[in-house]
């Protein structure tokens, strides 16, 4: 459902945010204005101030747009799956995900503490516990005692990677989704 609101974005809108992807993975975002988002995307200052207020809300809209491009719980089942598979599926995607997302960490990490963004980013929290949620069912599904502990720990990894990737963006992410795959599933 994510990607079609994504693919029925306005034109002017999706070029704005990826405007400001580009400029704020480029310059940071407080080295960015309105205005050279405005020129890089080739769009008028109205049609800026159409979709966003604020650059606050250009940032909550990047969020939301590579959240739509990027959901970290499936829209489809995958029952007719072994649930080693799925857990094994669902981890590579969420890696991925990560992969796709890992240049806007560097600029998108300290808005966490920006006095007007902490608050959206903390009324986001209610998203953590639905993937945890999930985590949790991928983990019973394959046997794993104590899946709510568990599913707390591989939920904090991948922040704490967000973090390592903010600051370090060469980090190998591979090994980081084998120490994973390796934990739950002992593939050798």
């Amino acid at each position: 459902m994510a990607n079609n609101q994504v693919n029925k974005m306005p034109v002017a809108k999706e070029k704005i945010i990826l405007s400001a992807e580009s400029l704020f993975s480029q310059h940071g975002y407080e080295s960015t204005s309105v205005n050279t988002i405005i020129l890089n995307a080739q769009v008028s200052k109205g049609a800026f101030y159409h979709h966003f207020k604020t650059k606050e809300d250009l940032i909550l809209a990047i969020i939301e747009f590579e959240h739509g491009k990027n959901e970290l719980i499936p829209e489809s089942d995958n029952t007719s799956k072994k649930p080693e598979e799925i857990f094994e599926i669902e981890i590579k995607r969420w890696f991925q995900a990560l992969n796709n997302t890992k240049h806007l960490l560097r600029w998108m990490v300290p808005l966490m503490a920006h006095p007007v963004l902490k608050n959206k980013f903390q009324e986001m929290e209610s998203e953590s516990d639905k993937v945890k949620t999930y985590l949790v069912q991928l983990l019973k599904g394959i046997s794993v005692k104590n899946a709510a502990a568990e599913a707390e720990m591989i939920y904090y990894f991948f922040a704490g990677l967000k973090m390592e990737l903010s600051i370090y963006p060469n980090t190998d992410i591979k090994k980081h989704q084998e120490v994973i795959l390796n934990k739950y599933l002992k593939i050798k």
